[in-house]
């Protein structure tokens, strides 16, 4: 079952989405994952509002957010495994204002960009003793050094600490795999909680090639009253945030214990989030195999 704890991280990476990357397999003691990638999306719209009436408004300026990101996963115990994460983000705003009959913007925003670091991931998952199925508890901190720059309406990350647990289960079988995990999120400085999962399908189509899809999601318990402020008008990170991502992959193995990633991947913002309607991502990574 390695090859299908590698596919489950390099989706979740590429995805970019606030889950336990690696699903319910654990790494090995001694052995680990690790992972180089970029990803870009840009979106020309918000949606704004509560589940019960939540309307898609332009923004002032497109907004563009890449990430260079690097992931790890490493064995601690045959069933306790440390994970890490941390990006490094380019986010932009375009030089031309969106012109909108009938829309009126309290400020254009600056156009620029802003150049910081994510909030990191640190993280433990434990497998658990289960026959049929797979499965893992974990948990998961990001303290908050975000960055954020009023003029442009932009920030790195959640302008917060992050505390989450949760629970993933799966199954393999010899050219297909099947998983979904669920997990709470409570966040400091008084944003809301939201609930996080995700269900992702994988199939062999060559015999080191697999071809993964993937469904990603953001339920907000529409709890929190954090002042966004100017970035509600990018809707970067802003407070009761909800959505729905899905996207296909290939993951396919390259020469020694090297593998590539390629996906394309779309969403939509349910409430206080971007219109995002496509994504790209490539990554590379490494395999750390005991005595290696």
């Amino acid at each position: 079952m390695k090859l299908l704890k590698v596919l489950f991280v390099a989706v979740c990476i590429c995805c970019g989405f606030d889950l336990q990357a690696g699903g319910p397999w654990t790494q090995k003691k001694g052995e680990g994952y690790f992972q180089a990638g970029f990803t870009t999306k840009r979106w020309d719209g918000s949606y704004q509002g509560t589940y019960a009436d939540a309307q898609l408004f332009p923004v002032p300026r497109d907004v563009r957010e890449s990430n260079w990101m690097l992931y790890g996963e490493y064995g601690i115990t045959n069933r306790l495994s440390f994970i890490g994460d941390i990006s490094y983000r380019n986010m932009q705003n375009a030089d031309e204002i969106n012109d909108v009959v009938g829309i009126t913007f309290p400020t254009t925003l600056e156009a620029g960009s802003l150049n910081a670091f994510s909030n990191p991931t640190l993280s433990l998952k434990y497998g658990l003793n289960t026959s049929k199925m797979v499965s893992a508890v974990f948990i998961r901190f990001n303290p908050n050094i975000s960055v954020r720059d009023a003029a442009l309406g932009l920030q790195s990350d959640y302008d917060a600490a992050t505390l989450g647990a949760g629970v993933a289960i799966g199954k393999g079988w010899q050219r297909s795999y099947l998983q979904t995990e669920l997990a709470l999120l409570a966040r400091a400085n008084e944003y809301g909680e939201s609930i996080n999962g995700n269900f992702q399908y994988g199939y062999a189509i060559r015999p080191k090639t697999y071809l993964i899809f993937d469904l990603n999601y953001q339920i907000t318990l529409e709890n929190g009253t954090y002042n966004d402020g100017v970035y509600a008008l990018t809707a970067t990170f802003i407070d009761n945030q909800g959505y729905v991502a899905y996207g296909a992959k290939v993951h396919s193995s390259l020469f020694g214990n090297f593998s590539g990633n390629i996906a394309a991947y779309s969403g939509f913002g349910i409430i206080n989030q971007g219109n995002q309607p496509a994504g790209i991502f490539a990554g590379i990574a490494y395999e750390l195999k005991k005595g290696e």
